[in-house]
C-alpha cells in the first residue's frame, strides 16, 4: 500500500498492539501450562479478532489519508483501488 503512514490515532493503534502483545504472552503461558484446548482456541480467536480490529483502523486511515494524497499526486484510481484490494485479500 506504498510507504504513507499516516493514519488517525497512531497512539490508539500502539496501545491496542500492546494488549495483544499482552494476550499473546497470556496465550503463551496458557499452553504451557497445558491449560484446556477449548480456553487456548478461544484466546487464540479473540486475539486473531483484536488484531483485525486494528488492521480495519489502519487501512481506514490509509483509505482516508493516503489513497487520496495517490490520486491528488495524480496516481490512477484504478491502480490505488488494486492496491486496497490485494491488502484486503491478504487478511482472509
Amino acid at each position: 500500500m506504498g510507504s504513507c503512514r499516516s493514519f488517525e490515532d497512531s497512539q490508539n493503534a500502539v496501545n491496542r498492539l500492546k494488549r495483544i502483545e499482552g494476550q499473546v504472552r497470556a496465550l503463551q503461558k496458557m499452553v504451557e501450562g497445558e491449560r484446556e484446548c477449548v480456553e487456548i482456541l478461544n484466546q487464540i480467536s479473540s486475539s486473531i479478532s483484536a488484531l483485525k480490529g486494528v488492521w480495519l483502523e489502519i487501512v481506514r486511515g490509509h483509505l482516508r489519508n493516503c489513497l487520496r494524497k495517490s490520486v491528488d499526486s495524480g496516481k490512477k484510481y484504478d491502480d490505488v483501488i488494486d492496491d486496497v484490494v490485494a491488502q484486503i485479500r491478504k487478511i482472509r
